[in-house]
């Protein structure tokens, strides 16, 4: 009898976890957006014409849990014209518009959450939207990795381009380390230990990051916060979190630092620490690149450094 009770508590809580990675996903703390949205497939893209005398053409791909406002405040249409990614499957920013389907747009071939779709996707609107050949790409955390990648699926297009990566997942620094066991019990412990994953978002979804954990997230400001405190809301449901996680590990297994070679001229930017990626990786494999790339290491700043010091890279667009 207490068998049989264990069971069907083990198959109520597995197929509890099955619901709660399918779920939508509430949204919370949108803004209003003064410029245009398209619908890409499963993507958001923002699109807002350039008001002020720069001749630039600004692409911004934010990272994991993020949304394209990490962006909003560091550039405005003053900056130049700015193209915004949201990664697939990520609600839309904003409550204010709706996006529009361009004719312009087609299939992608990459699978859904990957590094690798959300980077076709940003190749698809700079094709499609940007009215410049003076190129920015600003990626920050994961979406470094979009960015190289990106750059690696269409490097013509990105010949000239001036690239930011801020505290950026990259080749050859997986999250989780490789090991001598067979693949198919690194693939076993590898979901046990993700296993909890679904429950753990759920909760931060209702409930938001604990306030002894905004604490640690220094330094911290109003902007930050606010972004911060809608951070597990952004996706639209949980599988597509646990799908970036995977791919993104796999990511930086295949790809080699040799993509900084495609970069004409670009800096990475890393934080005074980093609670998020390991600094200390990032520093060693920065260093790899070549007189293409400048390592910056900014003062007084997390793995969030536009939301920390936004001074710090403001100054770097227009160098």
């Amino acid at each position: 009898m207490v068998i049989v009770s264990l069971l069907i508590f083990v198959i109520c809580i597995h197929l509890w976890r099955k619901y709660l990675l399918l779920k939508e996903t509430g949204i919370k703390n949108h803004e209003d957006f003064n410029g245009d949205l398209y619908q890409i497939g499963h993507s958001i893209v923002a699109h807002l014409n350039n008001t002020g005398r720069s001749h630039k053409t600004i692409i911004c791909m934010h990272g994991w849990l993020e949304d394209y406002r990490y962006f909003t405040q560091l550039y405005t249409a003053n900056d130049g014209e700015l193209i915004l990614i949201n990664s697939c499957d990520y609600h839309a920013a904003n409550k204010n518009i709706t996006p529009t389907k361009p004719a312009w747009q087609i299939d992608n071939p990459y699978q859904k959450h990957t590094i690798e779709h959300d980077a076709a996707v940003l190749i698809q609107a700079v094709k499609n939207l940007a009215s410049t050949d003076e190129l920015l790409l600003h990626g920050h955390s994961r979406g470094g990795a979009v960015v190289l990648e990106a750059i690696k699926q269409n490097q013509a297009l990105f010949n000239n381009a001036t690239v930011i990566l801020e505290a950026p997942v990259l080749p050859e620094a997986p999250l989780f380390k490789a090991n001598k066991r067979p693949k198919a019990v690194n693939d076993l412990l590898s979901y046990i230990i993700l296993y909890p994953f679904p429950f753990i978002v759920a909760w931060l979804a209702r409930f938001g990051i604990p306030d002894f954990a905004l604490k640690n997230i220094h330094p911290m400001n109003e902007r930050k916060k606010h972004l911060l405190l809608g951070i597990w809301n952004n996706h639209k449901y949980i599988k597509v979190l646990l799908d970036n996680l995977t791919n993104l590990n796999a990511w930086t297994l295949t790809n080699k630092v040799d993509l900084f070679d495609a970069i004409k001229k670009g800096y990475i930017l890393i934080g005074s620490k980093d609670d998020v990626l390991s600094r200390d990786l990032m520093m060693k494999l920065a260093h790899k690149s070549k007189k293409n790339i400048t390592v910056i290491e900014s003062k007084n700043s997390s793995h969030f450094i536009t939301l920390d010091i936004p001074e710090q890279v403001k100054s770097l667009k227009f160098e």
